[in-house]
C-alpha cells in the first residue's frame, strides 16, 4: 500500500521518495555554493594581475602623452621658423636700403638694420632684426622716424630658443648691399637628444631708395 510520502512509477523501478531528494539536493547546493567561492590566495593572485595590467596601461598612457607633447612642441618650433623666415624675406624685399645706423640700433654681424619705403610727410621707416627683450630673443622692430623723433609702430617676437642668430651681406659696404641673410641656429632639444639645428635664409631687395624721405618700386 502506497503512503502519502511515496509513489510508485509503473513499470519502472523508481521509487520517489521527497525526502530523500530533499537530502540529495541540499547535498549539491552545498557542493555548488563551495566551488563557487574564492580563497584568499585566489583573490591576492586577481588583485595582482590586476596592479600589474593598470601599471602597463599607466606607462603606456604617460609615455603616449609624452610623445604628444614631444610632437606638438617640434610642430610649434618649425610654425615660428616658418613665420620667421617669411618676415624676413618680405622685409629685405620691401627694404629700399641697407642703414648703418638708426636711434640705438646699429648694423654689424647680429643686427640688420633696413631702410623702408615711406610716404612724404610721414617720416622715414625702419626695420631692425636682432635680439631684444629681456630674455633676448630674435625679433623685428618695425621704427618711425618723425622730426628727429623715434617712435615704434611693431614689435614681433619669435619664440624660439637660439643658439646663435646672425646677419650677412653681399658686399663689404652696407650702402651697397642688395641681398642679405638670416643665419639661425636652434638650441639642442636635451628631451628629445636632437643636434642643434641650423637654418639659413636670403632675400634681395626689390627697391630702390628715390630720396631720403621714401623710396619707389621697381
Amino acid at each position: 500500500m502506497m503512503g502519502i510520502w511515496d509513489a510508485k512509477i509503473q513499470g519502472t523501478a523508481t521509487i520517489y521518495c521527497p525526502r530523500r531528494a530533499n537530502k540529495w539536493t541540499r547535498g549539491r547546493l552545498a557542493v555548488a555554493d563551495f566551488r563557487a567561492g574564492t580563497t584568499l590566495v585566489e583573490m591576492l593572485a586577481y588583485v595582482a594581475i590586476l596592479a600589474v595590467v593598470i601599471n602597463l596601461a599607466l606607462s603606456l598612457f604617460l609615455s603616449a602623452s609624452r610623445l604628444s607633447m614631444l610632437g606638438t612642441s617640434g610642430l610649434d618650433k618649425m610654425v615660428v621658423l616658418e613665420t620667421m623666415r617669411e618676415d624676413f624675406t618680405e622685409t629685405v624685399r620691401e627694404a629700399v636700403a641697407v642703414t648703418e645706423r638708426v636711434a640705438a640700433y646699429r648694423a654689424d654681424e647680429d643686427t640688420l638694420v633696413l631702410e623702408l619705403p615711406s610716404e612724404p610727410g610721414e617720416g622715414r621707416r625702419f626695420a631692425v632684426f636682432g635680439m631684444m627683450g629681456a630674455e633676448p630673443r630674435l625679433s623685428r622692430l618695425v621704427l618711425i622716424e618723425k622730426d628727429g623723433a623715434f617712435a615704434a609702430e611693431r614689435l614681433d617676437t619669435y619664440r624660439l630658443d637660439l643658439e646663435q642668430a646672425g646677419f650677412t651681406l653681399d658686399a663689404a659696404d652696407p650702402a651697397q648691399a642688395r641681398r642679405a641673410s638670416l643665419h639661425v641656429v636652434l638650441k639642442t632639444d636635451r628631451e628629445r637628444k636632437t643636434p642643434s639645428t641650423g637654418n639659413t635664409f636670403w632675400a634681395a631687395m626689390r627697391s630702390v631708395a628715390s630720396d631720403r624721405a621714401g623710396g619707389q618700386q621697381r
